[in-house]
């Protein structure tokens, strides 16, 4: 994980107050929000490609599939991230979808590996996830190399 934005903390609805407001993402973890790195082609074309494959493997099911625009929550660790890409199957509960910008349960959670956030994405940031309680599958996909990993809960 890069360095926070700025030595101060914030609370959750001042974070994402300004998240509202930014036109760059940023993750938010136990009060300090880190500012995400802007991706390769290389990297937009895999997250595009992976979204349509997963729309039209689960075309027919009662899934969801969502782009890195949608928030996750882990509210047990008071972590706010942006995924790749993210699932949600079944019919949604109320608080699957928090104002139409954050989810709370995904299924499956995916991510694009870069050099930047590689040891993030494979440590930190997989366990923190490990902590939603619908967490069942996690996808790291290589943006520089043929290869992909798949872990299942």
């Amino acid at each position: 994980m890069a360095q926070p934005v700025n030595d101060r903390l914030y609370t959750v609805e001042e974070y994402l107050s300004l998240e509202n407001l930014n036109l760059e993402k940023h993750e938010y973890f136990h009060g300090e929000i880190y500012q995400m790195s802007g991706g390769s082609p290389e990297h937009g074309l895999v997250i595009g490609n992976t979204i349509y494959t997963l729309k039209a493997a689960l075309q027919g099911k009662p899934c969801r599939v969502f782009s890195s625009e949608v928030l996750i929550r882990v509210e047990t660790q008071n972590h706010y991230s942006y995924a790749d890409a993210s699932v949600i199957c079944g019919r949604p509960e109320d608080d699957q979808i928090v104002n139409n910008r954050m989810l709370t349960n995904p299924q499956l959670t995916v991510e694009v590996l870069s050099p930047g956030t590689e040891n993030y994405d494979r440590g930190t940031k997989f366990q923190l996830y490990k902590n939603i309680s619908s967490f069942r599958d996690y996808l790291l996909i290589d943006s520089r190399n043929i290869y992909v990993q798949h872990y299942q809960k």
